[in-house]
Order: C-alpha cells, then structure tokens, then sequence
C-alpha cells in the first residue's frame, strides 16, 4: 500500500517540512514488513533569530580576543566574553537535528515488544 506523509524536520539553523511516499511492504519473515519513504518535496527556511544571536556572540567573541592587540578595549573585554557565552548557552548547545530517519527509529521502537508492553494485553 502506499500513502503520503508530511514530516517536520530541524536540522542545526534549518527547520521545515517534507512531504514523501509511504510503501508498506511485506518482509520475508511472518509479521514483518518494510516501510519506505520517498521524499518528494521539501521546504527548509534559515532560523534567522538563532543566525542574529549567533552574529553577536561572535561579535562578543571578537571583542574580548581583541583587547590583548588594542587596550582600550580592556573594560570591555568581559561584556564580550559574557555575549559569546550568552550565544553559546541559547543557540549551539540547543541545537539538533530530526527528520526521517529518527521518525522511522522512533516507530521501530515502538513496533518492538519490550518491557514497557508488559500489562497491555488489552484483556481487562
């Protein structure tokens, strides 16, 4: 059989959607089967507010390496410090990728029996 699916995605400063084709396909094994996607379509767009927070932290990061080469950028050496940590706590230690792959690993988890299925029998 076949259908369509429509996936979100993030990926590092991207985030979107995709749009694919579903076939379920019978595995060799009884109660097995194989489930493909065929991405079709795909729309991606920057996340500008993380690429600005970014910009200014590396503009802190500048600052603060640049004291040692220009004095008088001493007293402001630890606001520079404080915006390129700033950036690094809201931006890159948030940052993560999901898409197909790890849509399609989350339903083989849970297609697969385990400890957490113990008490569901659905006999009540």
């Amino acid at each position: 059989s076949a259908g369509t699916l429509a996936l979100p995605f993030t990926a590092g400063l991207r985030r979107g959607w995709l749009r694919g084709r579903v076939d379920v396909t019978a595995g060799a094994a009884a109660g097995a089967s194989r489930v493909t996607l065929t991405v079709e379509e795909r729309h991606a767009e920057v996340q500008w507010g993380a690429v600005v927070i970014l910009l200014v932290a590396a503009g802190g990061g500048l600052l603060a390496a640049a004291w040692p080469f220009v004095p008088e950028l001493l007293p402001a050496a630890p606001f520079g410090v404080l915006l390129a940590i700033g950036g690094w706590l809201l931006v890159v230690s948030r940052l993560h990728s999901a898409g197909v792959h790890e849509f399609l690993d989350l339903v083989r988890q849970e297609a697969e029996p385990g400890p957490r299925d113990v008490g569901n029998s659905g006999a009540e």
